[in-house]
This record gives structure tokens, sequence and C-alpha cells, in this order.
């Protein structure tokens, strides 16, 4: 869309499911508001003229009830690089089918991209035409007083708002169908931290919406080391420790993009009670070695067996199982 367009009451610009719409650098769209339009027009939204059939008697005729609200339904893509106009009283996006995305971009730093609304009880299509004829937001038509000019709300299903104030230049909202309201979104970026490989990033919905399982660690980890888990610092220290995640562990309420960096300890060398060599002992290793004595999985790792042993006799059996079951669960203080 390369130039200023103005929605009347009625009209609507559908950006369907697949579909991009990109407004650009330094155009504006106006959407009219159908209550405003009517006190505008001296209290006529729709002025019947005579070489028309009577109006509501044909089938297609519009009337004063075909005169709504003008909306952008974003069921697609919307990509803002100049201004759309909205209004507080219904001239607003909307997402009919729960599946837009909206992008702000910014080309230069002197452009910013934004949704506009007036909040006024009246006349706000008023603001809208002296806009048109070359009024800034700044100064305003000195003709027309008490308008308050403001980025504006994106209406949610509950009919509850998002305000688009703040939103940066380059950030996505979409409208979340599961929790039927606009929400930005967020990247997340994995680091290998001194390990190899990559991991593709994953896109986040924010705020109380967030909620997404981690992938599991596809890094490889540096010689000598296995992988620990996650953390938002790379090296975490008492000052700053960061927050750790496990691997494939899940996380709620995003609220900006951010990094996970990849935690690699030791590679373990030997601890007793350590039948998975995870370098913990814990009930993980209960398990397996109970099912190795059992036969369902056996073990073929020597360091592993001989760190299984954990009675003295040279024999893995039910109980080395017990005395591991009762050093986890700290019924014994040792395993010696």
């Amino acid at each position: 869309l390369a130039q200023d367009v103005m929605l009347l009451p009625g009209a609507t610009i559908n950006v369907d499911e697949g579909a991009t719409l990109t407004l650009e650098s330094g155009k504006k769209v106006y959407l009219m508001d159908a209550s405003d339009w009517g006190a505008y027009c001296m209290g006529k939204k729709l002025e019947p003229i005579s070489y028309v059939p009577a109006l509501g008697t044909t089938p297609g005729i519009r009337t004063e009830s075909n005169m709504t609200d003008a909306k952008i339904n974003v069921n697609g893509d919307l990509i803002v690089k100049g201004s759309v106009y909205a209004t507080s009283s219904g001239a607003q996006i909307v997402s009919g089918n729960e599946s837009g995305n909206i992008t702000f971009v910014a080309e230069a730093p002197s452009n910013t991209p934004t949704i506009y609304q007036s909040h006024v009880m009246a006349q706000q299509s008023s603001f809208h035409i002296g806009d048109l004829f070359g009024h800034s937001e700044a100064s305003k038509n000195p003709n027309l007083t008490g308008f308050n000019v403001a980025p504006a709300v994106l209406t949610n299903g509950d009919n509850s708002t998002v305000n688009t104030s703040g939103i940066a230049a380059g950030r996505v909202v979409r409208y979340c169908a599961e929790a039927d309201k606009w929400v930005q979104v967020y990247e997340l970026t994995f680091d290998a931290n001194g390990g190899t490989g990559t991991m593709e990033s994953i896109k986040l919905d924010g705020d109380d919406v967030c909620r997404v399982t981690l992938p599991a660690n596809a890094f490889t980890a540096p010689e000598g080391k296995v992988f620990a888990g996650w953390n938002t610092v790379a090296t975490p220290t008492e000052e700053n420790p960061g927050h750790v995640y496990d691997d494939e562990a899940i996380l709620y309420d995003c609220t900006s993009d951010f990094t996970l960096y990849a935690q690699w300890v030791d590679e373990p060398t030997g601890l007793k009670g350590d039948t998975t060599m995870d370098g913990i002992v814990d009930m993980d290793d209960v398990v397996a070695l109970m099912r190795h004595v059992l036969m369902a999985e056996v073990i073929t790792d020597a360091t592993a067996l001989e760190m299984s042993e954990v009675t003295g006799d040279t024999t893995l059996d039910m109980d080395d199982v017990v005395k591991l079951m009762q050093y986890v669960l700290k019924a014994i203080d040792s395993l010696d």
C-alpha cells in the first residue's frame, strides 16, 4: 500500500491467511468511526440519491445499518512501515480468524512505524480529515481542539486491549487463538558456549501466554565435558547466577528476547553409585542398576559396572540396589 488511504464506515481491508499487506514508509491509513462519521456529516451516515431504488427494498442496496466502523481484519501478515489511525470507539485492527500477525518495521531512525488512536468522544473523523490535509500528529489542525493522539490499542476477544505503545521496531504482534488475545512474539536463541554445532532459534508468545518446551540439546560437548543444562548467562557467578533450565524444560512468562547458554561440566571419571555416568547419584541410577540386575537392560560399560558395585562383595545384585536406594533416600550417609 503505497498511498494514503481513508476507509469510510462500512469499509474493511481484509488480509487473508497466507497473504501479506505492507503499508509503505510515510503512508497513512485512516479508519473512520461510524458514529462520529454520522456526527461529522450532519447526522447522516448515508445519503440516498434520487435515482437509486428505495433503500432496504432491493437486495444489495446499502443502508445506514451497513455503515459500521471501518476495520483492518488481519488474518495473514500486516507489515507497518507507515502509520495506521484508528479510533477509541470501534474503528480498529481486528483478527476475525484469530490468526493475524502485525510487524512494526522502521527503515530509518527517523521513521517510527505506529498505530495511532484518537481519544475523543466526538468528531474523530474531523481529526482524521484535518490530518489528511497536512496537519501532523504534533501540531494537529489548529481549528480542531481536544484531540489526544496516542499509540493505539489492539482489541482482544474479551474486549480487553493491548497497548501498542513501546512495541519496538521489528517486533511481531500476533493473535493467539488459544488465549484469544494479541501477544508480542519474542525470540529464544541457543548458544553453544564452547560446544560445537547449531540449534535453530524458536519463537515464543509473550507474557502469560508463553508456554513452550525447550528442544533437546543438539550441541556437541567440548572434549572432556558433558551437558549439564541451560542458563541465561554464559558463566554463572555468585553475583550473577542467572536462571537455570533443565534440558527440555517448560518455559513460562516470556517478556523479552533472550539467549540460553549451554552449560558444560567435566566428564565423570567414576563416582561410586553413578550407574548412569551422568556425574550425579540419584534415582535414575537406582532404576538403571535394578534393570541391570533383573536383566531388563544390561550395562556393558566397565566403569559404570565398577561404580555400581557399592556393597564391596564384587557381585552386582539386589543388595547393591537396596544400598544405593538407601543412599539416595538419605537413609545412609555414605556408600563406603
